[in-house]
């Protein structure tokens, strides 16, 4: 209990009477962050965007696992919807997977601008790839209805 309800961001402070001091939560903030930025308390931080390098270097494999699988489905989502645009084929109902998508892409943004250290994420990536599987599945979705309603017809006929 902080006072901060973003802690280790200290953006955002509560007028509660167990509040720590600002300049206390300063320095917190600027250990925990070179901590997730570096990897190592004894690496100086890199000015600027340097330290992305040395935080690439640290980061798990799952983590690129995760965010490369992501990558994938949402590429495949977006072809198939521009295949869709082309063909004048049906499009696939407006759905709150952009939303979602949003929602975890926001708060992967703010985590790495704020503490880029992998436990920190918290579900961040397995939102992100969830809404990827789901835009990707919505617009697989409406292609395979469209040959099922085909079909129907057809046995129909």
């Amino acid at each position: 209990m902080s006072g901060y309800p973003l802690f280790p961001s200290n953006l955002v402070s509560l007028p509660v009477i167990w509040r720590m001091p600002e300049n206390d939560a300063a320095g917190m903030v600027s250990v925990v962050t070179i901590w997730a930025r570096t990897c190592s308390n004894t690496i100086p931080l890199e000015s600027g965007k340097l330290w992305l390098l040395t935080w690439k270097n640290c980061m798990p494999a799952e983590f690129w696992e995760i965010l490369d699988l992501s990558a994938l489905m949402f590429g495949a989502a977006i072809l198939l919807s521009l295949w869709r645009n082309r063909m004048k084929a049906h499009k696939p109902e407006i759905t709150n997977v952009q939303v979602l998508l949003a929602i975890s892409l926001i708060s992967l943004l703010f985590w790495l601008w704020v503490l880029p250290d992998y436990r920190f994420a918290g579900a961040a990536f397995w939102l992100l790839f969830l809404s990827c599987l789901l835009l990707l599945m919505n617009q697989i979705s409406t292609f395979f209805t469209q040959i099922t309603n085909l079909k129907y017809l057809l046995l129909q006929a």
